[in-house]
């Protein structure tokens, strides 16, 4: 048993975050977790104590344990008293801050001296939570000698870069939650990528086109492709830029408008990619003009808080309509029913402030977990889900099982804050063709 008085940093506990890689915390070993249950849990009947210097003192320790144990600290009963309820959501509500500052914020990297790129492509895994792979392993034996001193992520990825003659190979991993590092060495050195670093977010231009259409001038039209990637410890649910907010100017200080103004593009979030790219496209640019000296916009990005899970106890006996609210997000138990040889399970899923996390083309709902587990800790997933409502304030899906749902706990884990991040970049001297 842990002693009350301890610290985090006595615990040595951290937590690895599913889908958001919040730091800088790392998953805890089996008899931490124990240890840090029982703690909690000695803690949360401390917080019922009449005696004020107890309450206050489990409050603030709760607080001091940080975010990992969020996860454990159990829900106040209808028997719970007013001020019970407001201390645990207080913590509630200071932990969860915890893990939104931890999301939008760059990660940053310290490291010195030379070192093999292996060496320092390790220490940058464990300062941040990213994890960065070579597309050969002899490239891990290559020295570099670097100078990071609280260099945000992607400048640190950038200065590791330029001094090896890697670059990112965009179609190395599958992973959406590593980047891969390649060779480079036949690339030219003379032309360089216009780029921009916006906290957790690294833009370029990858390519520009102009093009004429002899049957109809007005289809004449100049195309600039914008590659946005994340942090790969996040996957972000969504990141569009609104033309509205795209300020163009060409290299004599006019402004270049984009053909479509008022439109949003969409990109498109995919599990197994940490990018997404956009075409811009603009009236056909005069061969005069050599360069567009300046694109500014706005990344509208959500991105998913912390995942909360959701306990359905005694499944089989539940009323439909039963819900859980955390954290701003409200799972539903909509009810079993029987489908041939399969049982559905209908589950709705909702958000005080969704930010758009919900609509049609949103697919990340889809892989939350859901899974029945019974009294032994024995779990049994869902074989299959079927989509029976959606719109940008609720979800409704039918998850199959093979057995019908008995005493059996369901699992429901979801993100539950979800967060909305505009993020400002600006791209200079992008040459034009």
């Amino acid at each position: 048993m842990i002693d009350k008085g301890v610290k985090l940093d006595s615990l040595k506990i951290c937590v690895a975050w599913m889908l958001i890689g919040v730091l800088p915390w790392i998953a805890m070993g089996q008899e931490d977790e124990l240890d840090l249950i029982d703690r909690v849990t000695e803690l949360q009947k401390q917080l019922e104590s009449k005696v004020a210097a107890e309450h206050e003192r489990a409050e603030s320790e709760l607080i001091e344990l940080g975010p990992p144990i969020l996860d454990y600290l159990e829900s106040a009963t209808e028997e719970s008293t007013t001020d019970y309820r407001q201390r645990l959501q207080r913590i509630r509500t200071r932990l969860e801050k915890v893990v939104v500052n931890s999301v939008t914020k760059a990660s940053s990297v310290k490291a010195s001296g030379k070192m093999t790129v292996g060496a320092l492509l390790k220490q940058i895994k464990q300062q941040t939570g990213n994890d960065i792979g070579v597309a050969d392993d002899s490239l891990l034996d290559l020295e570099v000698d670097v100078s990071m001193d609280g260099l945000e992520f992607w400048q640190a990825l950038e200065q590791l870069m330029s001094r090896t003659k890697l670059g990112i190979d965009r179609y190395g991993s599958a992973n959406a939650n590593q980047l891969m590092l390649g060779s480079v060495n036949n690339q030219p050195t003379d032309l360089a990528v216009p780029t921009s670093i916006a906290r957790i977010f690294q833009a370029q231009i990858t390519r520009v086109d102009s093009s004429v259409n002899l049957a109809d001038p007005q289809l004449d039209f100049t195309t600039v492709n914008l590659l946005v990637r994340w942090e790969p410890r996040l996957r972000p649910i969504s990141v569009d830029i609104p033309l509205s907010q795209v300020k163009m100017t060409d290299e004599f200080g006019d402004q270049i408008k984009a053909r479509n103004p008022d439109q949003v593009l969409y990109g498109l979030v995919q599990p197994e990619i940490p990018e997404v790219e956009f075409s811009l496209q603009l009236p056909r640019v005069d061969r005069q003009i050599e360069n567009i000296e300046s694109i500014q916009a706005t990344i509208e990005a959500v991105l998913p808080g912390r995942s909360e899970l959701f306990r359905f106890q005694n499944v089989g006996k539940l009323k439909a309509g039963y819900e859980i609210e955390k954290a701003g997000a409200t799972v539903t138990f909509e009810g079993v029913q029987k489908n041939e040889d399969l049982f559905g399970i209908r589950m709705s899923l909702s958000f005080d402030e969704a930010n758009n996390a919900l609509e049609s083309h949103q697919s990340w709902v889809y892989q939350n977990e859901v899974y029945l587990q019974d009294s032994q800790g024995k779990r049994e997933d869902a074989i299959s889900l079927e989509t029976l409502h959606q719109d940008k304030e609720r979800v409704t899906i039918q998850y199959y099982f093979l057995k019908e749902p008995g005493p059996q706990t369901l699992v429901y884990k979801t993100p539950a804050t979800i967060v909305k991040m505009p993020v400002q970049i600006e791209l200079k001297k992008i040459p034009l063709p």
